[in-house]
């Protein structure tokens, strides 16, 4: 049997401060490991975390073929068979989504308007006028990771009669990146810059 040392008695906060330790430790003991496994269907390969006793959350892998405003349409992927299956729609994250909108942050009003493609948007803030665009951008048979959500997402956009009941898990860190053109070697060039900073 492993040691237990004996917990200060009295009412100190040195007393107080290590009974509450020991309280909390206790109860980690009681939380289960979190165990992963890969379960292979015919409709492709999934990635199966569970955490504690809860029922797990299953995470899909899917080719990327088209991309809209606010939703991809993908294909399963088996990486073990690679073969392809049957077309899904797939929510983008929800800061990835292009939609016209005025937001506020630290106070002041930011005006983002959808731009003609699904990967660009411009940014008014204060005097200021850019352009945005997804980086790294999506690839035709980009690899995909999303998992199901419990109730379809609404209206993204999608014909009618489609549901869109995944959300992609943005793995490969996707986002916004402002646009400024530079001269390198006397050549016209396009530099794609984080503009997060430009918000503070």
């Amino acid at each position: 049997m492993p040691y237990k040392p004996k917990l200060p008695g009295g009412s100190s906060d040195e007393a107080v401060s290590i009974r509450w330790l020991f309280q909390e430790v206790e109860k980690l003991r009681l939380l289960d490991s979190p165990t992963a496994s890969i379960q292979r269907f015919v409709d492709g390969q999934r990635i199966r975390v569970k955490v504690g006793s809860g029922a797990g959350v299953s995470i899909h892998q899917f080719r990327f073929k088209t991309q809209f405003n606010q939703y991809l349409s993908c294909k399963y992927w088996n990486a073990e068979t690679e073969e392809e299956g049957d077309t899904v729609l797939i929510a983008k994250p929800y800061l990835l989504r292009n939609t016209t909108r005025t937001i506020t942050q630290y106070e002041r009003s930011i005006a983002i308007t959808a731009g003609e493609y699904p990967y660009e948007r411009e940014i008014v803030y204060s005097t200021q006028t850019w352009s945005e665009y997804v980086w790294p951008a999506y690839i035709a048979n980009d690899i995909i990771y999303a998992v199901k959500v419990s109730e379809p997402l609404g209206d993204l956009g999608q014909g009618e009669g489609e549901s869109v009941t995944y959300i992609d898990l943005n793995i490969d860190g996707r986002k916004w990146l402002k646009e400024l053109d530079v001269c390198l070697d006397n050549a016209d060039r396009k530099q794609l810059i984080d503009g997060s900073e430009i918000y503070e």
